[in-house]
């Protein structure tokens, strides 16, 4: 009995043979083209997909910051830039004010398109023509050479001042910009 488990002359070998040798399983040449074909264009696929989003996005690295301003009636003012986690002085500069009773205006908005702290500094001018005007419930659009984009909105004007900030230009106050 002992002989029949371990697969002596007893006729057992060829049955564990047969069971270990079963023959490959056909398949057809069509399909396998097939199957290739799909691969080669599901490959095709995800790279013209990937192309597509690199042209149309901007850059990853591009972050968003905020942006404070007090301008005087002189049309000199300063500014803080908050900016991964880091508070930059800014000095403000080039903008008109006149024949009104305000001490100070004050303006918030964000700098979009920034790669590094440097980018705020510049001179602007209005996105796409637009005139950058604040006021009563009123955002500007402004864009400096470097690509920074400021949305600036006004904090304490009256319903019926309304502000030109085309020409703004914007220093460094305390911090070093580098140079590139």
């Amino acid at each position: 009995m002992a002989d029949r488990y371990n697969g002596s002359s007893t006729g057992t070998s060829g049955l564990a043979t047969s069971y270990l040798h079963r023959p490959k399983i056909k398949t057809s040449k069509t399909s396998s083209g097939v199957r290739e074909s799909l691969g080669k264009a599901r490959y095709a696929a995800v790279v013209a997909l990937a192309l597509s989003l690199i042209g149309t996005s901007r850059p990853a690295y591009a972050e968003d910051g905020r942006i404070h301003i007090t301008l005087a009636k002189s049309g000199y003012g300063s500014g803080n830039l908050f900016y991964e986690a880091q508070k930059y002085g800014l000095s403000i500069s080039g903008i008109k004010i006149s024949g009104f009773r305000i001490r100070g205006i004050e303006l918030t908005g964000t700098a979009l398109n920034l790669n590094s702290a440097d980018d705020i500094v510049g001179t602007y001018s209005g996105v796409d023509g637009q005139a950058p005007i604040v006021g009563h419930a009123k955002t500007a659009r402004l864009e400096n050479p470097k690509g920074a984009v400021l949305e600036i909105q006004e904090v304490n004007l009256n319903r019926k001042f309304t502000l030109n900030l085309d020409g703004i230009t914007i220093k460094t106050l305390g911090w070093q910009a580098s140079q590139q």
